[in-house]
């Protein structure tokens, strides 16, 4: 008996969806084999391997299915038990079994976290004593995303609990230690006792676990998607240890079956689930908020609840109505997989979910549109048949206002950082509607990132003047006035070599450079590194050379990935090229040193990332004796 069926397209399609010929939902009996046509040929415009999807009425699962292929190119085919990374979805496993707490008394909402379990990594700041349960889980605890963001050494609290939104995943992390205080059972245990034998979540999983002595299978889960870039290569990441926050494998149909226990009364009380609907934390200036669990707003008078999941090489997205029990879940194991969301909608609960869109910039041209095409094609054929498809677009007057921001945004965020290209089509598209001020907000913000403060702020500045509203650029326009008093010193910063002594040079005391971010180092000594090299980005440093003549040049650096490659240039002649290869962790520092010779006088010496992926701590150079 096949287990699978192929559609002209050659999307594989679950052959157990097949049991049914329609459901029904919204009042809509969909057939199910020309629905099934219809995603097929989507997931194959936007380059989509694998995609789960689940869809609610009145409570009930009333759909399910799962297609296309785990990897690209490869014959293993995606069925309804292939688990895709959860990403940010795993935080709703925590909410189910943290409200029930709450109804049995064994949590307080309200009260301190540090009451029930104190926490080493954030005792040192007196404000951490603020902090509580119903903050973490509406993202207004302060707590930064995820501690290497800003200082790697220290996790930080980057605003005061309670006052705005911060979406941190550290804090669903501590959050779900203080559960493992009060029921002395570590997450594993009570996840399985509280969520997934109650719900009989059957299909998920909390972590990757080898099984030595497993005859056929070496680790579960065995029957796992493969993530892939937003340039189709696979992305293969397996979380070996619990991460609550983020790390959790599902299938649509078990995150369904949880939206629906979270909701439908049977294990929380109505109270609980009044909680739930709260609005706290101000998602922008938009009309979306966090609530404590989920994203929530009033839509037409309709509670719709809203919960993402973002992982590299993964895109997942959850609509419900509380009222009217209806919604649909949907998980891709792709970076594009979120141009799907709308037509997804659409094709199925057809729920108003225009104000979520609207809220971030990137979700407002989506499949079918012209960002896609772009996108797909900037894959297929690369950046020229992207630029003449849209000279095509330009010259019938078909490029939408946000489609190059839109544009931009993918190529900035999910190609390695293709910022030449970024900074053309935004350019392009102020051309296109001098009126946008969103677009001078992300070049602002783009150009900051290279580290040009100065045209950056002229941006920000023109935006602000424009009266830009869809969120605050204050704090963006504060730092890039700090960034150009720190841009206006760098002008005068001279590294002086001679052949007596050794030269050390921070690597954070370059002249100019572009895409680097300097964040505190963990080498010996301390300091600042350069962190965040991809290719394409560089260094300047002015250097003056007392004597002509042969250096030894060694580069303080650490490369978990490896394969990273760097040229050594004086103005425009190429010295040479190092290659990085892996130190077998970001905080693992090795000593690199190559051969150069060095003309007298002054110069700019480049260090220009070819491969990126690694870090830089400092530069020493020393006159090799004859």
């Amino acid at each position: 008996m096949l287990l699978f069926l192929m559609t002209v397209t050659g999307i594989f399609l679950s052959a157990s969806a097949q049991k049914h010929k329609s459901f029904q939902t919204n009042g809509r009996m969909i057939n199910v084999d020309s629905f099934n046509r219809e995603i097929a040929k989507m997931m194959k415009e936007v380059g989509v391997p694998a995609l789960s999807l689940a869809v609610i009425e009145n409570n009930k699962v009333v759909f399910h299915n799962t297609y296309g292929v785990r990897k690209k190119g490869d014959k293993k085919k995606a069925d309804n038990r292939t688990a895709f990374d959860a990403g940010s979805l795993s935080k709703s496993y925590l909410v189910f079994a943290v409200y029930q707490l709450v109804d049995q008394g064994k949590l307080d909402l309200d009260k301190p976290l540090y009451q029930y379990l104190k926490y080493d990594r954030l005792e040192y700041d007196p404000r951490y004593k603020l902090i509580t349960a119903r903050m973490v889980l509406s993202h207004s605890s302060g707590i930064e995303n995820w501690q290497f963001q800003n200082d790697p050494l220290k996790l930080e609290i980057i605003s005061d609990p309670g006052t705005k939104l911060v979406y941190s995943g550290e804090g669903y992390n501590y959050l779900a230690k203080v559960v493992e205080s009060i029921l002395h059972q570590p997450y594993e245990i009570y996840i399985r006792d509280l969520v997934l034998n109650v719900l009989q979540l059957n299909n998920s999983y909390l972590k990757f676990i080898k099984q030595k002595h497993h005859l056929f299978h070496k680790e579960s889960p065995w029957n796992y998607a493969v993530g892939h870039g937003l340039d189709s290569k696979p992305i293969v990441k397996k979380n070996y240890a619990v991460s609550p926050a983020s790390g959790n494998h599902i299938t649509a149909e078990d995150y369904a079956k949880l939206i629906i226990g979270i909701f439908d009364t049977t294990h929380l009380s109505v109270a609980r689930i009044k909680d739930l609907e709260q609005p706290i934390a101000r998602v922008n200036n938009s009309s979306t908020f966090y609530g404590p669990g989920f994203e929530v707003a009033d839509i037409d008078g309709d509670l719709v609840i809203e919960h993402g999941g973002d992982n590299d090489g993964f895109k997942n997205q959850m609509f419900y109505s509380v009222a009217k029990k209806r919604g649909y879940v949907f998980l891709s194991n792709s970076d594009r997989g979120r141009l799907m969301m709308k037509k997804l909608c659409d094709m199925t609960v057809q729920m108003n979910i225009e104000p979520y869109l609207n809220a971030e910039f990137y979700l407002t041209d989506m499949y079918p549109s012209n960002a896609s095409d772009l996108l797909r094609i900037y894959d297929e054929e690369g950046v020229e048949a992207m630029y003449a498809a849209l000279d095509k677009l330009k010259k019938n007057g078909t490029v939408g206002a946000t489609t190059l921001d839109v544009v931009s945004f993918y190529l900035k965020w999910y190609y390695g950082g293709d910022n030449r290209v970024t900074q053309k089509l935004l350019e392009d598209n102020i051309a296109l509607y001098p009126d946008s001020s969103l677009s001078y907000v992300l070049l602002g913000r783009h150009l900051r990132d290279l580290g040009k403060p100065d045209s950056a702020l002229l941006h920000l500045k023109k935006a602000q003047e424009m009266h830009f509203s869809a969120w605050s650029i204050d704090g963006d326009i504060s730092d890039c006035e700090t960034k150009l008093v720190d841009f206006n010193r760098r002008k005068s910063l001279m590294v002086r070599i001679n052949e007596k002594e050794q030269t050390t040079v921070p690597a954070d005391n370059y002249n100019l450079m572009s895409g680097v971010v300097s964040i505190a180092s963990t080498d010996e000594g301390g300091g600042r590194c350069l962190a965040y090299i991809e290719a394409d980005d560089w260094m300047e440093y002015r250097i003056d050379v007392r004597d002509s003549g042969n250096y030894s040049m060694t580069l303080r650096v650490a490369s978990l990935p490896g394969g990273g490659q760097v040229e050594l240039r004086i103005e425009d002649t190429l010295l040479t090229t190092m290659n990085i290869e892996t130190t077998k962790g970001w905080q693992n520092w090795v000593s690199k040193t190559t051969a150069i010779r060095l003309p007298a006088g002054s110069h700019t010496l480049r260090l220009y990332a070819r491969v990126g992926g690694f870090k830089l701590n400092w530069l020493k150079f020393a006159k090799q004796s004859i």
